[in-house]
């Protein structure tokens, strides 16, 4: 019943930051994402969590916080220990498990290169990127060339398209 009630209850406007200025909702939906997280970071019971927030608040709810109590309690779970750890990964940088074994742009290169020398030759006949990410996805069961991430499967594929170029040129050469 409480939930049908919560609907029908026009939302609130956005709440008040500090200095009595609105704090847009992509901000304070952030502030309790944080908050969360450290609840399960800090392994804080329901109990003990609502406890916190009436705490520092006196609410027991986020939902009823404007965006500088939300602060106060991003503070007060940092004194208990909670360390945030600065949001996502920023585009381009690896994680410690595939830094030393990450493809680079210029082995996707070598590999868009190899392919295009091997047309020329006659080996292949698509000289697309359609017909090299079909043989991308035979090699390496992985569906795109942009999509390889392990060095592995790019020497893997530059490996195979190396040997086809040579076939390739030492049929041209016995033709001459």
């Amino acid at each position: 019943m409480a939930n049908k009630r919560k609907a029908l209850t026009p939302s609130p406007s956005p709440k008040p930051g500090r200095g009595g200025q609105e704090v847009p909702k992509a901000e304070r939906s952030r502030l309790i994402k944080v908050i969360h997280t450290a609840q399960r970071e800090l392994k804080l019971g329901e109990a003990d969590y609502r406890a916190t927030l009436e705490g520092v608040t006196g609410k027991r709810s986020c939902s009823d916080m404007d965006a500088a109590e939300l602060m106060k309690v991003v503070e007060r779970m940092r004194e208990l220990g909670f360390k945030p750890k600065g949001g996502k990964t920023r585009k381009g940088k690896l994680s410690p498990k595939t830094r030393g074994t990450a493809a680079s742009e210029d082995q996707r290169s070598k590999i868009r290169a190899l392919w295009i020398e091997c047309y020329n030759l006659g080996v292949v006949k698509n000289r697309y990127e359609q017909g090299l990410n079909k043989f991308v996805r035979r090699m390496t069961a992985v569906d795109q060339v942009d999509w390889l991430v392990r060095a592995e499967d790019c020497n893997k594929v530059i490996e195979a398209l190396k040997a086809m170029k040579k076939r390739g040129e030492d049929d041209a050469g016995g033709e001459a």
